[in-house]
């Protein structure tokens, strides 16, 4: 799930302007269904999606969970235009993890939003309780009526200090 890339640098269009957004080295990129995450900072990540339907969907999803602190927050105001420039997928396809971001996201563009990092359990770590998983995923069908959430796992999960949290609001998790 989680790989590591090197440095590298992404555009976001807000207001008719470029602005860059530095993705730090050594930071670890989560690999989905539907979505890229690429790390930001300690307590920032951006999450990427092909089409700008499912990040709206996705955004608005999101929100409305970190209000009931069953998601990690989301920064961004709106849904962001992003653009990976050549060599930021030439970086994404080096060492053994190849990522063909070229193929996945339409001509170097993709849609997103910046959201608070959850700490993803890694595969070695104890994951959480059968009976945890299945009062979040309770609690996010209360609040979210028409997403069933069945594709609750160990990896759509994280944890913001020890509170565990959502990270998937796709398409395919959500429904």
């Amino acid at each position: 799930m989680a790989k590591t890339i090197n440095s590298g640098v992404m555009y976001s269009l807000s207001k008719g302007k470029l602005k860059p957004i530095k993705v730090c080295y050594d930071m670890k990129v989560g690999v989905g269904a539907e979505s890229f995450y690429f790390q930001l900072s300690a307590k920032r990540g951006i999450k990427l999606f092909k089409d700008k339907q499912n990040a709206r969907m996705s955004f608005t999803r999101q929100n409305k969970a970190h209000k009931y602190r069953l998601a990690p927050k989301v920064f961004s105001k709106d849904v962001l235009t992003v653009f990976l420039p050549m060599h930021f997928e030439m970086l994404m396809q080096k060492g053994n993890d190849r990522f063909d971001l070229s193929s996945y996201f339409y001509k170097g563009s993709a849609w997103g939003y910046v959201t608070e990092h959850a700490k993803v359990l890694e595969k070695r770590e104890k994951k959480p309780s059968d009976e945890e998983i299945y009062s979040l995923r309770n609690k996010l069908r209360r609040i979210l009526p028409r997403c069933l959430f069945n594709d609750i796992h160990r990896y759509n999960l994280g944890f913001i200090g020890k509170k565990l949290v959502n990270i998937d609001f796709g398409r395919l998790s959500s429904n």
